[in-house]
């Protein structure tokens, strides 16, 4: 399961990186804070 979280938060950085967001974000957040911010963010 650690894998699975682990490979969830990378491929988010990703997005992040994309976006060019990623000074936004503390790595120690949750991708599920992540995904809220970014719902809520409406990119």
């Amino acid at each position: 399961m650690a894998d699975l979280h682990e490979e969830l938060e990378q491929e988010f950085l990703d997005i992040q990186d994309r976006l060019g967001i990623r000074t936004c974000y503390q790595t120690k957040w949750s991708t599920q804070r992540l995904l809220k911010d970014i719902a809520n963010s409406k990119i």
